[in-house]
């Protein structure tokens, strides 16, 4: 089977392929996924399956706000989570019947 792969400039170009049928299948941050699933009703057939890979990010901060890289470092560690967690439960919503749904 032979597969084409096409690299994007961005989510809502690949978004403008994929609603244009030029392309099958698109890859997405699960939070991205997850947002255009909740916004646009093209997407509510779309599927989410386990991470194919983690790509680390690095946020620069100026030497001047040195002070503020514990409080900003526990702020977005929280938000990882927070939005993980979230995405986590209503996969499981979608997937499981209403009666077994755990509740976090």
């Amino acid at each position: 089977m032979k597969v084409d792969c096409y690299k994007v400039n961005g989510h809502k170009e690949g978004i403008n392929m994929l609603n244009k049928n030029r392309i099958d299948v698109l890859l997405l941050p699960l939070t991205i996924g997850a947002y255009f699933k909740s916004v646009d009703s093209k997407f509510s057939t779309s599927h989410y399956s386990e991470s194919l890979g983690r790509e680390p990010l690095f946020h620069y901060l100026h030497k001047k706000h040195h002070k503020l890289v514990p409080k900003l470092t526990l702020i977005l560690q929280q938000m990882n989570i927070d939005i993980y967690e979230k995405t986590y439960r209503d996969s499981l919503k979608e997937t499981l019947p209403p009666m077994v749904i755990q509740v976090f």
